[in-house]
């Protein structure tokens, strides 16, 4: 049976509401914040700048990371975007390691790829649809929820292209896609939930 869950989702397509919801049906825990925070404490970073700083990608992401302060006093400014790229995978590896996990982002189906026991979903959807959605979601304008898909999806693509060598939005990555604007997220959660059990 599959006892970890990843869920990848372009900006719109609502992976986080997904994702909690399939692991509440599933009794399963819901990794999410915990992962920068722990990422953070091995670094010796604020966990503040870390969430901040989360899934963001090079050369962008070399020059924010250059400015976290670092109070470990081991780590060069320079090896900070590899070593924060690096702990998270260690977080992801270990929930993995724990068994009956939702992950959502951070790459995890790039990062679990070989794992066994692990299905890997991916969300999506038109980018008008998806800025309509984000507006419902997020109580946000149409102008804001533009700006963020605009730049949340190249940060995903950027990432996932520098740290794997991989396009997130390539169907080969999944074991199941979804139009969640054109289903609504209570089915996208019912497809998944019933794909663990079946998987």
């Amino acid at each position: 049976m599959t006892t970890v869950v990843t869920i990848s989702a372009s900006y719109g397509a609502g992976g986080n509401w997904v994702a909690a919801q399939v692991a509440k049906r599933l009794g399963y825990r819901f990794v999410n914040r915990g992962i920068p925070a722990q990422a953070a404490e091995r670094l010796g970073v604020s966990v503040q700048h870390a969430e901040a700083h989360d899934q963001a990608a090079a050369p962008r992401f070399t020059r924010l990371l250059a400015r976290l302060p670092n109070t470990s006093g081991v780590l060069e400014p320079e090896a900070t975007i590899d070593a924060f790229s690096r702990e998270t995978e260690h977080v992801l590896i270990q929930a993995a390691d724990s068994g009956e996990v939702v992950v959502p982002g951070r790459a995890a189906a790039h990062v679990l790829r070989d794992r066994p026991n692990t299905l890997h979903v991916r969300l999506d959807g038109p980018e008008q649809a998806r800025v309509a959605q984000a507006m419902r979601l997020q109580a946000i304008d149409e102008h804001k929820a533009k700006s963020r898909q605009r730049n949340l999806d190249r940060l995903q693509v950027d990432y996932v292209k520098h740290f794997y060598h991989a396009d997130p939005r390539d169907p080969r990555h999944y074991h199941i896609l979804l139009n969640s604007t054109a289903l609504p997220l209570e089915t996208c959660v019912e497809v998944t939930a019933n794909a663990v059990s079946a998987r």
